[in-house]
């Protein structure tokens, strides 16, 4: 029995099938193929009421097949045709959080349209203003655009939820770590811009400890987010 959540290929069939890669020649015994087509259909056929228990999930009868097959959003649009508005707005309220994280995140990897980008980041913490990143893709963009105001307001309030939570995930984590390193990066490259020495001089101080921290502590090696940031990690 060869199982998997995605599709199994011609291709893969085939090796699997002739055992291609296998020291020992296959027996000839046969083989049964699911793949997640068929093990969503198995879901609806046999465990659908345990499956909506396990998710937590509840879908009004006339649509859960959706709930198997579709995706969230595929499954808001569906409960909201057939007039379950209440059970669908949760459901699309997540859908669009996720549209708007994978934007920005496009837009920051393209790295052209920063005012597409904070658009995308606004949207995200209309909806959620308790996670880091949406702050973080706001104040990049922003100091692309030298809205340097904005920038550091967007920038600060990533920090203060980046210190604000504990746990090992955060504080130990290399992405989150170099999330922060590169939003003090950052301030840095403003307070230059906008001649604050004294601001220079106390935020350089906490990029060095923070860059030493991850580079000693967590073994990790920091990508300059720009130019400006090379100078502080070469420094």
């Amino acid at each position: 029995m060869v199982c998997t959540t995605g599709q199994i290929t011609p291709d893969a069939r085939t090796e699997i099938e002739e055992g291609i890669h296998s020291t020992y020649h296959r027996l000839g015994a046969p083989i049964r193929f699911w793949q997640g087509s068929d093990l969503a259909a198995f879901i609806e056929k046999y465990w659908l009421d345990r499956f909506v228990r396990l998710t937590g999930l509840c879908i009004p009868e006339g649509v859960q097949q959706v709930l198997v097959q579709g995706d969230s959003l595929t499954t808001g649009l569906a409960l909201t045709q057939a007039g379950h508005n209440a059970a669908a707005i949760p459901i699309l309220e997540r859908s669009l959080w996720q549209a708007a994280l994978w934007l920005g995140t496009a837009h920051l990897q393209q790295g052209i349209n920063h005012l597409e980008m904070l658009r995308a980041a606004k949207t995200l913490i209309e909806f959620d203003k308790d996670h880091y990143n949406q702050f973080w893709l706001a104040g990049f963009a922003e100091f692309h655009l030298s809205h340097y105001d904005e920038a550091k307001q967007f920038l600060g309030e990533a920090l203060r939820i980046l210190d604000a939570d504990k746990s090992d995930q955060v504080q130990k984590g290399p992405g989150f770590q170099e999330r922060y390193l590169h939003a003090l990066g950052m301030l840095i490259e403003i307070a230059r811009r906008q001649k604050d020495s004294i601001h220079v001089k106390k935020l350089s101080r906490r990029y060095s400890k923070k860059f030493r921290f991850i580079t000693t502590n967590l073994n990790h090696n920091p990508k300059p987010l720009g130019s400006w940031e090379v100078k502080l990690q070469t420094a």
